[in-house]
């Protein structure tokens, strides 16, 4: 049987109705603004978990590391994607959902990334311990 802590169900149903509110809710704008920020903002904490962080916690910033800062780039350079290049107030509400749902899948894609690396660090040191 499976269980769950208290703490973990409270944290994930925080994180989806965040997740939610940023992705649905109107203002679109200001839903599209805090994905923008968390992009960038991932890049710093995904260095700071790198250099400060040891185990699998470092394994996990590891592999989100590749994703924030390619994404920062295209986002960058591509002024489509931008929002200050273009008024995101005459879009249409699903224009800036689809941009909000593309930033959003590249974003679950890097927790994705940052669990699979911590796997294979756990799979990795399973190896090792038993060949020792």
């Amino acid at each position: 049987m499976i269980q769950f802590r208290l703490r973990t169900l409270l944290i994930i149903t925080a994180a989806s109705a965040v997740m939610f509110w940023a992705l649905f809710a109107p203002p679109q704008w200001l839903g599209l603004g805090a994905i923008y920020a968390l992009y960038f903002l991932l890049a710093a904490a995904a260095v700071s978990g790198i250099v400060y962080h040891r185990g699998y916690w470092q394994a996990f910033f590891l592999g989100v590391m590749p994703w924030p800062t390619i994404g920062s780039i295209a986002v960058w350079w591509n002024t489509h994607l931008w929002p200050l290049s273009s008024n995101v107030q005459n879009m249409l509400d699903g224009q800036v959902i689809a941009l909000k749902s593309f930033l959003m899948i590249a974003l679950l894609l890097a927790i994705t990334s940052g669990l699979v690396s911590a796997g294979i660090r756990c799979w990795a040191m399973s190896l090792q311990r038993r060949s020792d």
